[in-house]
């Protein structure tokens, strides 16, 4: 699967930063391809001048991008914010509770969507996914 990754900062160096620190994390080196590209090569990814695209194969590699990410915010001391984007799907990493990336793992694998539409199903409600971190 693919993830797109736009860190919303005044310089480009943000995201070399944050492409470095990916780079270096051995539980994210080891399940994914991570590489820095232009923007403009991916036209539909979240309109940013350079991003970080992520090749991962399955969620459990999505869920340590995200607790990467969240632990990189939290160690630069200036918090930038990150999104993250995967076949359409935007979510903000902001918190690095273990509920919040829960949630944004569950919007960007597409199975809040799924859990909200079965609960609509069997309860008659329609279920609304928030949590910390999402926007």
């Amino acid at each position: 699967m693919q993830v797109f990754i736009r860190v919303v900062s005044d310089g480009l160096s943000d995201v070399h930063d944050l492409y470095r620190w990916l780079s270096e994390d051995p539980d994210v080196r080891n399940e994914a391809e991570v590489e820095l590209a232009e923007a403009e090569a991916f036209p539909e990814a979240l309109g940013a001048l350079e991003l970080i695209n992520v090749v991962i194969s399955n969620a459990t590699a999505l869920g340590s991008l995200l607790v990467s990410i969240s632990t990189w915010r939290s160690a630069r001391g200036r918090e930038a914010e990150v999104r993250v984007e995967r076949n359409g799907v935007r979510v903000s990493v902001e918190g690095a509770d273990p509920e919040a990336i829960q949630d944004l793992l569950r919007q960007l694998s597409g199975t809040a969507t799924d859990t909200a539409q079965r609960g609509s199903d069997d309860a008659g409600s329609t279920e609304e996914g928030s949590a910390e971190g999402v926007r």
